[in-house]
């Protein structure tokens, strides 16, 4: 009976786990996307160096998290979300509005990717 009540304790803790993993990868993942969404509106406005700001402040939430998330999630996820960063700062470098457009907006669909992996989904379950 003792092996029953560890065995069940472990696989409780195993399951906390993961909802904390998801609940972090959430968290994260909304903050980048919103940062991101809101540089785009900046960029929308003209204002370029209020988006190069918000840009940054979204990359250091990534950079922040992203050992944690390059455990936890596949590496080929995470490495897109990198990949588009340098994109898209390289766009706001040289103020290519449709170009910064078009990548902002795959990075913020890479970026909303990795939560959705994370949730717990029919689809995700099978």
């Amino acid at each position: 009976m003792k092996r029953f009540w560890i065995c069940g304790g472990l696989l409780l803790a195993l399951f906390g786990g993961a909802l904390l993993n998801i609940r972090y990868v959430d968290t994260v993942t909304g903050r980048i996307a919103d940062g991101l969404n809101r540089a785009e509106e900046a960029v929308a406005q003209g204002d370029w160096d209020t988006a190069r700001t918000l840009t940054d402040q979204a990359r250091e939430v990534w950079e922040g998290s992203q050992l944690w998330l390059s455990v936890t999630l596949s590496l080929c996820d995470t490495d897109q979300v990198s990949t588009g960063f340098q994109e898209v700062q390289g766009f706001l470098q040289w103020e290519a509005g449709p170009e910064y457009d078009g990548a902002n907006g795959t990075l913020v669909a890479y970026v909303e990717h990795l939560a959705e992996t994370e949730r717990i989904t029919v689809r995700n379950l099978l």
